[in-house]
């Protein structure tokens, strides 16, 4: 479906902003929006996304993950199953996730958010394979090493890592991957786009999927 131009202040009403793309599926709208924040962006952080989960006894924990990639089925992540967020999401797989992005477009401030709710569930045992041999040394060396949330020593694991670093640099060692390594996908059951200006009212769309898989959408109140 072709867009129409931009965001902007809606004609009739100079303070109320307007979301004015109008695509049926919402995975179209999010990588228009993440491309166009990416073309704004010095930092190369937009894929930041923070993660609620609830374990069994209904404890809420919120984190921040980096998106790897999405598609039509959802987005996905990595973390370790001994993790504390491996945890919640096995005893309750469903999630909610934020992205939030501030830059400046055409001399204006833009805000825009994306709220994703559904369940995880991990992808296959071939991408998880894919995502390691794609991780960096920093992320290789920490699944070595780190209990997520375990006390530790800072110097005893400074020591760890120095001496994990040496042998990765002299040969001796090759970080193979351990069955903590995983990742998970994100299947939404709705996605809610927000967009705003300084001194204007937002504006949303929310795109809800039915029992079909089929997505419908609709203006909110911000």
């Amino acid at each position: 479906m072709e867009a129409s131009k931009g965001n902007n202040f809606d004609d009739q009403s100079s303070q109320l902003a307007h979301i004015t793309d109008n695509f049926d599926d919402p995975f179209i709208l999010f990588e228009k929006w993440i491309n166009e924040a990416e073309s704004k962006d010095d930092l190369g952080w937009l894929n930041v996304m923070n993660l609620a989960t609830v374990n069994k006894e209904f404890g809420v924990l919120n984190r921040s993950v980096i998106l790897l990639k999405f598609d039509q089925t959802g987005f996905v992540f990595v973390t370790e199953r001994n993790s504390r967020k491996f945890t919640d999401m096995m005893e309750n797989p469903k999630v909610a996730a934020t992205l939030y992005w501030k830059y400046k477009l055409n001399d204006n401030i833009v805000l825009k958010q994306i709220r994703i709710n559904g369940s995880v569930s991990e992808v296959s045992a071939e991408q998880i394979r894919q995502f390691y041999a794609e991780e960096e040394l920093p992320g290789r060396i920490r699944c070595k090493i780190c209990v997520c949330g375990k006390p530790c020593d800072w110097h005893e694991l400074k020591k760890q890592h120095d001496e994990v670093l040496e042998n990765v640099r002299n040969g001796t060692e090759k970080l193979e991957q351990n069955e903590n390594y995983t990742a998970l996908k994100i299947q939404p059951k709705s996605i809610d786009f927000y967009f705003s200006m300084p001194g204007s009212i937002a504006d949303r769309i929310l795109y809800t999927k039915d029992e079909s898989g089929g997505w419908s959408h609709q203006h909110v109140c911000a």
